[in-house]
Parts: C-alpha cells; sequence; structure tokens
C-alpha cells in the first residue's frame, strides 16, 4: 500500500481506500470477512494512514461504509441457506408447531453458523412461522430488524473495537521510550476480569492450536460458540473471536493457509 502519498488530495485518500478494498475481496470470498488476512489489510491501511498524511478516522468510516454492505450480503446468504432446509409447513399444509420450528432453527443456524443469540433465534423463529400464515410484510420488518442487528453486532462494533486498539497501540508505540517494555506488559493486562467461561476457553484456544495450528480464528471461534452455546452465560461469537485473536497475538500464532478446515476442540 506504500504506492500512495496521502497528502491532502482527496483523490489519493479515495484511491487508496479503493485499494484496500480491492485487497479484501478476494479474501472475502475465500474465507469470510471475519478472517484474519481481512483483519490484517484493514489494519495495516489504518498503520499505513497515519504516518503519511492520511485521515485515519475518515478512512476507517469509508471503509466501514463498504464493510457494512459486505456484512448485509454475507449474514443474508447464511439466512437464506438456514430458512432453504427448514421445513415450514407439513404434506397435510398444517401450520409449524412453533417449539419444533425453534429447535430446527437451533440446529440449522449451528450448521451453517449463524451466530444467532438467544433472542435472536427466537425472533427468527417467529417471522419464519408468520410467513407460514401469510404475514410476510411482517415476517420481511422482523427479518430486517435481526439482520441490521447481526451486522452491527458480529462485524460493526468488531472492526471499531479492532480499530480503536490499532489506533491506542499506534499512539502507544510512539509516545513509550521502551517498546519491548510495552508489548511484554499488554498481555498482562488482557488477562483482567472476564466472563466466568474465559479460562475455559484459554484452555481450549490453546490445546486445540497445538494440534491444529492452521485453524482461522473465524472457524475456531465458530466451533467455541456452538461448544458454549448450552450456556445461558456464554459469551457472544464476537467476543469469542476477539478471545481467540488475543490469544494468537499473545503466542505470536499466525495460521498458514490452506487453512485447516476438519478439526475438533482439545480439551485436555
Amino acid at each position: 500500500m506504500n504506492i500512495y502519498s496521502l497528502d491532502d488530495s482527496k483523490n489519493n485518500e479515495r484511491d487508496f481506500i479503493n485499494h484496500t478494498i480491492k485487497l479484501i475481496i478476494p479474501e472475502i470470498e475465500a474465507s469470510g470477512l471475519l478472517s484474519p488476512k481481512v483483519i490484517k489489510i484493514l489494519n495495516d491501511a489504518i498503520s499505513y494512514s497515519i504516518p503519511n498524511n492520511g485521515n485515519a478516522y475518515d478512512i476507517f468510516e469509508s471503509l466501514l461504509v463498504w464493510i457494512e454492505s459486505a456484512a448485509l450480503k454475507e449474514i443474508k446468504f447464511k439466512i437464506q441457506r438456514v430458512s432453504s432446509v427448514i421445513k415450514t409447513n407439513d404434506s397435510s399444509d398444517h401450520l409449524p408447531d412453533f417449539t419444533t420450528l425453534l429447535r430446527d432453527v437451533q440446529v440449522m443456524s449451528k450448521e451453517y453458523s449463524v451466530p444467532f443469540n438467544e433472542s435472536e433465534m427466537n425472533a427468527f423463529s417467529t417471522s419464519l412461522y408468520l410467513r407460514t400464515t401469510g404475514m410476510t410484510i411482517q415476517a420481511d420488518n422482523l427479518l430486517t430488524v435481526i439482520v441490521n442487528g447481526l451486522v452491527r453486532r458480529i462485524y460493526l462494533d468488531y472492526f471499531k473495537v479492532r480499530f480503536a486498539k490499532n489506533i491506542s497501540l499506534l499512539l502507544l508505540s510512539r509516545s513509550s521510550n521502551d517498546e519491548d517494555q510495552y508489548f511484554e506488559y499488554q498481555p498482562k493486562a488482557k488477562r483482567g476480569p472476564r466472563n466466568k467461561h474465559y479460562s475455559e476457553v484459554v484452555r481450549i484456544v490453546e490445546l486445540t492450536l497445538v494440534q491444529y495450528p492452521d485453524i482461522s480464528t473465524y472457524s475456531l471461534s465458530n466451533r467455541l460458540h456452538v461448544h458454549l452455546s448450552k450456556h445461558r452465560d456464554a459469551p457472544s461469537i464476537q467476543t469469542l473471536r476477539r478471545w481467540v485473536q488475543d490469544i494468537r497475538d499473545e503466542n505470536n500464532q499466525i495460521p498458514q493457509e490452506p487453512y485447516t478446515r476438519h478439526f475438533k476442540l482439545i480439551h485436555e
């Protein structure tokens, strides 16, 4: 990306943003919007913009608009896959039992990695039920709320946290006279009070990565989300992705492509 000189020219800034998006698109197609390579490309773009006279905040906001559009496509595609395999009426055209419908949604959302929380899963089941009764407008309106909520919770909030973290690291590394001391201290700062499942997640992630070092963060956090979903206070998929990435950062553990697709969580 250092082919760009991010001076006061808006054209240069726009070209820089477009170039970043071009780098991201094939990685999304290969591994999804939250893949480690997409995150690295975005981090590199922000890191490069600061010392090269770019407005990091404006660049990030422009990229975030594009990310939101890509996230909408990704979530809608996953939800459509779930909808297409759930039977909403039997041969006699009776309305489905809502409890059965909810159970099917729980199973298939895990199968297709749709990161519903409990309220979203209930709402999605309700939208399917409404559609079977002919209330398609209400079903579509409810589905729009669900999709927008998922995009905000899983994608936008996650990238905002990563952006803030990246900016903080850059500013601190500039102001510190001893970068080695700062980075040695940083892992300890991450180990503060957490969700009660944090220690279990750390243990499982570290053991699993010993045996399967090339799992993507996206796949590993999805598998952890399924594993912990039986707990009512389970951490969100967004939180799990942040934890997995933090653990990898602390251990300098970077997966190599092609990513391992078939693996199991190691508990002990």
